[in-house]
């Protein structure tokens, strides 16, 4: 009987384990020089991230607000604004209506689940706390913290 019970709780968590998306990389939120909101990715290995999701929670769970869908991206490190991703060749799929008072969450993907960077949350006028060169983002540990853009790069532990 033990046996049995055991091989049903096994069973039961494998479909937990394999919707698990692993954590490749981090997500940050910056300005640039004009001021405007960015996204700043970075990660490991050779896959980069197909896409940017940014949501938000209410009483219905995560509500998708926007998809980026990237460039070709080269390198381990990318960024675009939130307000105009077509200056750096990304897409925007849908019209968000991003409001000042919402908490936003923001991630990078990849189509096939291999992987995702960590997620940002952030609010709108986060613009106001930031400078150029600056990107926020949430460590398990630490909760929010504003570094350089190079010790956002730094962050990333490959291998």
């Amino acid at each position: 009987m033990r046996g049995l019970l055991a091989l049903v709780v096994a069973a039961l968590s494998m479909p937990l384990v394999a919707c698990s998306v692993p954590t490749n990389g981090l997500t940050g939120v910056g300005v640039d020089d004009g001021g405007h909101l960015t996204v700043v990715l970075a990660w490991c290995g050779p896959t980069q991230p197909d896409s940017v999701t940014v949501y938000h929670e209410d009483e219905r769970g995560e509500v998708t607000d926007a998809v980026y869908v990237a460039p070709r991206l080269t390198g381990q490190v990318a960024s675009f604004r939130l307000d105009d991703p077509g200056s750096n060749g990304w897409q925007l799929e849908g019209a968000p209506k991003l409001r000042e008072e919402t908490a936003y969450h923001a991630y990078g993907g990849t189509k096939d689940n291999s992987f995702s960077t960590g997620s940002v949350r952030f609010r709108l006028g986060v613009t106001d706390q930031l400078r150029p060169g600056q990107v926020l983002l949430q460590g398990q540990e630490e909760g929010d913290r504003v570094v350089s853009q190079a010790e956002f790069e730094a962050q990333l532990r490959c291998g």
